[in-house]
């Protein structure tokens, strides 16, 4: 009996060491929040054996209890865990180095290790994204990733105001914004102005056409994947407050140096404005133009002080000193305040996950009255259940804005006054002197007057909801289905109070009174403009995903089809002769006939592609893309079109010897693809003559229709791009430093042209695909974390250079086309030039390029034939980022500079011809030889001019309005900025503890655009400013408001 129970203790014993042997470990890997981190690298110490964790970071391995298992992933430390029998191994990675992201999301939310992309791509997290709390996360971005601009075009209330770029420019007439994906949801680019930024988890740039092709011809100019945020682990409740304050950072340079005068008044009107002592004009006291005798000789009427205006009707009469007022432009101006309010709750475990958030902003412009208030929530949520997942994002949010109708109206009026008037006094627009009726100046109205009755409104509401549902078939096939809906509509109107003149009005506008100026006087009813609009897409994405190892090779095929569907309903109306009904703005209230337009639209797009990814011993890598789409916006012949891509990775560190084990060397990868896209630069309908209303019909009770000026070509197709890009990645002493750089080569073809036609044919032009526009640039991202101490001393710095060149090749029967934009434009594409370039008229010029000027007056002349003074996109760009931790305290800064082109200041136009600019009164409104000038003596044949003067330097040569040419106005658009600044300091836990429940508590002060640097030259506005968020870039005017710089605090609590 011994010898049995001795025998069944042995055979026990040895079945307790075979099963050690053939353990199999299950596992998970988690990041310091409890976030799967995927991809990570799991391998036996002292073995060769090993495995890749998933998407979700779960892996399996066969093992022995006591065995040691090493866990590496890029961007997080190598952990060691040792192996117990029973239960799921969860092992917790930190964060080194966030650049070399282990996993990207990549097209229609494809997650793919970062090591096996062959393209470039880049990644910002929640942390780096709301560094300066922005309330268009856009913002939070820039300065941060090569191969994108931001342009923020306006200031202002309205967050809807900045314009992106990937690699430049691909369309000459079409979009070039990239497409805006949100949790694998294509949505509205404006969409970027109503999402809540603490919401988002990351944000993922797809650079090019290689990265985006699987999303179509909607991600021809490259995708911005959006993820928001799940909850992780234990129950977490966030809390944050940001207040911040907007100030002018800039005005135009001003003179200070003469008084309000024109040329149009003199001794002999009915009342005389001229020094009684010479019979000489020396000031007009309702004159906005300032060419009066300076302010340092005093009164031109003797004593300190001078009449302003007109009397008032009972012979009231203003007096003030005669003297520049340099603040009181910056008096007009408010400090803008914005408060953002919000708070979160997240929970969540290996199977499911939950996050809610609400979020309120409340913002005043600068712009008196000017407000804006956004109000979003948002509910995420998943859950996996065996071999099922489902996952639901839903949001809403509301905006509202009222803003100054017409930002001319507003900023040119306060820049368009003398230096001497108090007009910020003026802002009761009902008293005497700041009504219509008694306001100093004769040719404008008060600009408070402006602010009250001419108003512009806007309420916005956005409702994004997706659903996916996730079957893992079988352990090598997974079937993914994902159904998302955006719908936004909204309504804005446009108000204009009545003008009601008095008679006493219309009495001081008389010639004899005015001189040989007319008044602003002039009777006007109430206006009224309205949009109504609601756009709704559908978005539908179904796809197999087949995934196998067999030895050193892997695999992963993805298949699957996809649905856009669009339809959008607009409907306009309004009215310029309202009845005189004071604040009714009703179009049913009016006199004549309404103006009425509505048009619908419905469109669809089908796409079914196919995604194939290889890969030996994980360390090299060749992915290929197809995709055919079928789109209803073109006809029949062309609405289906296939475009391929392929590119590959090698992660030369793994194998190369001498690598492989380096101590300086982390990471070598080198990289490649080449991919085809098209972009569809057609409008719904625009392959067919359709017909509308035709003005001044209908006529009683006939109709009359029109067609367009622009022939529909039914032959339309799309844009087609080809991408080639190369880089390399490379990181050194164990991922503290890292350099990635891309170079690329795109040629887009059958550009979508205007081409001129014979009036003959009843048409102007039609839209033909002939043009080709190249696009190259260079790309290198350098990060480096400097100082990484015991003592917690760490400091990172970032680079992020683009050089990149657009070029129009060809542009089919013409040599040169317009871009259009929503106000003014100056921007060409030129066949062999960059794209765009700014053209507009000069001086005439000999050929060493001097100012050719009359030998009798010293004037020059303009030349109407366009010159070409460069490209208006910048070719450099440089982003400086930096980062400094210690004790809790966190400072952070952005930096960013742009040069290479050129840019038209509208601003400067208007302030020479009133004589308000430094640089009309820089000779002292007095005769001057026209700098770098020569005189024509023979053909050809020129002298220096070196005596003969303009005849008059005051408002006979500034002040006249047609006789300068654009080119004037034309100076560098480079610019260095100091983006954002932020100084966070997080209390120590040790503070916290008696607090039980609070986790965490961060305060911090924070800055945006706190600095510019501008050429010499540019002395009127920001260059990044804009008419619009269109192509015709290089153009600013008097549309828009000052540039202004943002200071403020936040405060962070997690519970």
């Amino acid at each position: 009996m011994r010898i049995i129970f001795l025998l069944i203790g042995a055979f026990c014993l040895y079945a307790s060491t075979l099963c050690a042997q053939t353990l199999t470990v299950k596992g998970k890997a988690v990041d310091e929040s409890g976030g799967p981190v995927p991809f990570v690298s799991i391998k036996l110490k002292g073995s060769k054996g090993g495995t890749v964790a998933d998407a979700e970071g779960v892996f399996s391995i066969k093992a022995k209890a006591g065995d040691i298992l090493v866990l590496s992933s890029a961007g997080f430390e190598t952990r060691q865990a040792t192996v117990v029998a029973g239960g799921t191994l969860v092992v917790t990675l930190s964060k080194t180095s966030q650049e070399l992201a282990a996993v990207v999301v990549t097209a229609l939310g494809i997650k793919r290790e970062a090591r096996s992309l062959g393209y470039a791509t880049a990644q910002i997290d929640n942390k780096d994204l709301n560094a300066s709390q922005p309330v268009n996360f856009a913002n939070g971005i820039t300065g941060k990733v090569s191969g994108m601009n931001v342009d923020l075009t306006n200031s202002g209330v309205d967050p809807d105001n900045v314009r992106i770029t990937l690699r430049g420019n691909r369309s000459f007439l079409g979009n070039n914004e990239p497409l805006l994906v949100v949790d694998g949801v294509p949505v509205d680019i404006s969409y970027l102005a109503q999402i809540n930024s603490a919401d988002i988890a990351s944000v993922n740039i797809l650079k090019g056409a290689t990265a985006a092709a699987l999303y179509g011809s909607q991600a021809a100019n490259g995708v911005m994947v959006v993820t928001t945020r799940m909850g992780a682990h234990k129950p977490t409740i966030q809390f944050n407050s940001t207040i911040t304050f907007d100030k002018v950072s800039f005005f135009p340079k001003m003179q200070y140096y003469n008084g309000p005068a024109s040329s149009e008044y003199s001794a002999t009107d009915a009342i005389s404005y001229a020094n009684p002592a010479n019979n000489q004009n020396g000031y007009v006291p309702f004159e906005n133009q300032s060419f009066a005798s300076p302010y340092a000789n005093g009164s031109p009427w003797g004593g300190d002080s001078v009449i302003i205006g007109f009397p008032g009707p009972n012979g009231q009469v203003q007096k003030i000193p005669y003297e520049p007022l340099a603040d009181e432009i910056k008096k007009f101006w408010n400090t803008g305040a914005t408060y953002q309010n919000g708070i979160s709750y997240a929970q969540g475990d290996d199977n499911s996950s939950f996050f809610l958030s609400g979020q309120n902003i409340q913002k005043t412009g600068i712009t008196p009255g000017d407000k804006f208030n956004r109000t979003t929530v948002r509910f995420n949520g998943s859950k996996k259940y065996g071999v099922f997942r489902a996952t639901g994002n839903v949001s809403y949010g509301e905006s509202n804005l009222n803003q100054a109708g017409s930002l001319y109206n507003t900023y040119y009026q306060v820049q368009n006054i003398a230096t001497s008037v108090p007009f910020t006094s003026y802002a009761n627009t009902d008293a005497l002197f700041g009504d219509i009726n008694t306001y100093y100046n004769a040719y404008a109205l008060n600009p408070y007057w402006y602010i009250d009755n001419d108003r512009y409104t806007k309420n916005r509401q956005d409702l994004l909801a997706s659903g996916a549902l996730s079957l893992d078939a079988t352990k090598w096939l997974t079937l993914d289905y994902q159904l998302g809906v955006e719908n936004f509509s909204y309504y804005e109107q446009t108000t204009v109070a009545a003008l009601n003149f008095s008679p006493y009005a219309f009495y001081l506008a008389s010639a004899t009174l005015a001189g040989n100026e007319s008044v602003y006087v002039g009777d006007a009813l109430p206006q009224v403009a309205t949009d109504n609009v609601t756009d709704r897409k559908i978005y539908s994405n179904f796809r197999a995903t087949l995934h196998k190892s067999i030895g050193d090779f892997g695999g992963q095929l993805i298949f699957g089809n996809t649905v856009n569907q669009e339809k959008e309903n607009v409907l306009m109306n309004g009215s310029t002769t309202l009845l005189n009904i004071s604040g009714l703005y009703n179009v049913n209230f009016r006199s004549g006939t309404p103006s009425v337009n509505q048009y619908y639209f419905l469109t669809r797009n089908f796409g079914n592609y196919a995604d194939l990814t290889l890969n030996y011993k994980n360390f090299a890598f060749i992915h290929g893309s197809g995709r055919q789409d079928k789109t209803s916006l073109l006809n029949a012949a062309n609405r289906t079109y296939f475009y391929p891509g392929v590119d590959a990775s090698l992660v030369l560190s793994d194998v190369l010897p001498g690598v492989k084990d380096s101590r300086v060397v982390s990471y070598l990868k080198i990289r490649g693809g080449i991919t085809k896209t098209g972009n569809l630069n057609v409008n719904p309908y625009q392959v067919q003559n359709v017909l509308s209303a035709g003005p001044g019909f209908p006529f009683g009770q006939t109709t009359g229709l029109t067609t367009s000026f622009t022939y529909a070509n039914g032959n339309l197709k799309p844009e087609f791009t080809t991408s080639n890009e190369i880089g390399a990645e490379l990181a050194f002493l164990h991922n503290r430093f890292d350099l990635q750089g891309s170079y690329f080569y795109e040629k887009t073809t059958d550009e979508t042209v205007s081409v001129s036609v014979s009036d003959a044919s009843g048409y102007q032009n039609y839209l033909e695909n002939v043009g080709r526009m190249d696009n190259r640039g260079l790309e290198l991202d350098l990060r480096a974390n400097i100082l990484r101490l015991r003592n917690g001393l760490r400091w990172d710095v970032g680079v992020h250079y683009t050089h990149y060149k657009n070029v129009a090749v060809d542009l089919g029967p013409t040599n040169s086309l317009y871009i259009p934009s929503n106000g003014q434009s100056n921007a060409y594409a030129v066949k062999g030039n960059p794209y765009p370039v700014l053209q507009v008229p000069d001086w005439n010029k000999d050929s060493l390029g001097r100012v050719i000027v009359g030998a009798n007056n010293g004037l020059p002349s303009v030349n109407p034939t366009l010159v070409n003074f460069g490209a208006t996109n910048p070719a450099h760009t440089l982003g400086i980022t930096t980062s400094l931790a210690f004790m809790g305290f966190t400072l952070t800064a952005v930096a960013e500079y742009r040069g290479g082109n050129v840019m038209y200041n509208g601003t400067g136009t208007f302030l020479d011809v009133d004589g308000l600019s430094a640089r009309s009164a820089m000779f002292q409104h007095s005769r001057f030889v026209y700098p770098n000038s020569v005189i024509q003596v023979g053909p050809d044949k020129y002298v220096p001019n070196t005596n003969i003067t303009v005849n008059d330097g005051g408002v006979g040569f500034w002040g006249n309005f047609g006789y300068f040419p654009p080119s004037m106005f034309i100076t560098s658009g480079a610019f260095w900025s100091l983006r954002n600044v932020s100084l966070t300091y997080d209390l120590p836990k040790g503070v916290l503890h008696h607090l039980k429940v609070v986790q965490a508590i961060s305060v911090g002060v924070v800055g945006s655009n706190l600095l510019l640097f501008l050429p010499k030259l540019n002395t009127w506005q920001d260059p990044e400013f804009s008419e619009d968020k269109g192509n015709a870039t290089g153009t600013n005017s008097i549309n828009e408001a000052p540039p202004t710089r943002t200071y403020g605090a936040n405060l962070n609590i997690t519970f």
